[in-house]
Formats: C-alpha cells, sequence, structure tokens
C-alpha cells in the first residue's frame, strides 16, 4: 500500500512538472509573444530546398527602418492558398513578435497577410496553424474494426 501511493506521488509530480511545459536554460527568459501589425516591403524570399532544409517558406520584410524575418508556412500549404510572393512586393502582416534586442532581426510568426487587398490566413488565433489536421478523438466502433480471420 505504501509503495502504490509513493508511486502515484511520484507519477503525480512529474505530470505536473510536463504539463507547465519546457523551462528555459538557466539565466535565459523565454520568449516573450506579442501580437503586431507590419507593412512593409519583401526584401528577400527564402524557400526551402531539400531535406534538411526545414520547410517553412520565410520573408524578410523591411518596415521602419527594421529588418524582420516573418515564418509563414510550408511551400505545399502556401501554394494551395494561393499565395504568392515577389521580391519588391508591399504586404500588411497580422502576426506575433518575439522581443528582440535592437541589435537582433525581429522574428515573426505570420497569422495572416494581405497582398493586392487579397488577404491570406495562415494560423488561427490561438497561433495553431492551418495547415495541421485537426485530431479527432472517436473511439473505434463496430463499423470500423475488421472482423479477425480464423
Amino acid at each position: 500500500m505504501r509503495h502504490l501511493l509513493l508511486g502515484l506521488l511520484v507519477v503525480s509530480l512529474l505530470g505536473a512538472a510536463f504539463a507547465a511545459g519546457p523551462v528555459p536554460p538557466k539565466g535565459k527568459i523565454a520568449p516573450v509573444m506579442q501580437a503586431v501589425t507590419l507593412e512593409g516591403t519583401v526584401q528577400a524570399i527564402r524557400v526551402p530546398h531539400g531535406i534538411f532544409s526545414g520547410n517553412a517558406v520565410s520573408i524578410m520584410l523591411a518596415s521602419d527602418h527594421r529588418q524582420y524575418r516573418l515564418t509563414l508556412g510550408p511551400k505545399q500549404y502556401l501554394k494551395k492558398i494561393g499565395l504568392s510572393l515577389k521580391k519588391g512586393g508591399a504586404v500588411t502582416v497580422n502576426g506575433w513578435q518575439r522581443e528582440a534586442k535592437e541589435t537582433q532581426e525581429v522574428k515573426v510568426t505570420v497569422r495572416d497577410l494581405a497582398i493586392d487587398g487579397q488577404t491570406y490566413e495562415l494560423r488561427g488565433e490561438n497561433m495553431k496553424p492551418l495547415w495541421m489536421k485537426p485530431k479527432t478523438q472517436e473511439a473505434p466502433t463496430m463499423h470500423t474494426l475488421k472482423p479477425r480471420a480464423k
């Protein structure tokens, strides 16, 4: 009985630690995200190539005498929604900015962007990417179970 109670205590403490999320390394502060709206000009477009380059398209945006690196999403999703970017083009972006020192480039995760009056949504209000399929929690039914062969 005593071992059972001790085991339950350990499991509950570990569960609480994992639920709290990752802890930043000692001396480091977790980045704070703040909502931001930017208007600017596309300076560069980075489209990933190869297996080790990641798959998120990003752009460099010049706005208010600063450079912003905007993370958009997978090139397949951008193609699917009809988003076409061009260097020198004007864009308006809504997203979440990580706080950065003056000398660092500012990173922005894009929620939506507008080009020539057309708005393209990339993420929901909760920052969840729209290209990710929602997980269903359905239990298997008799119709989905296959009978065993004898």
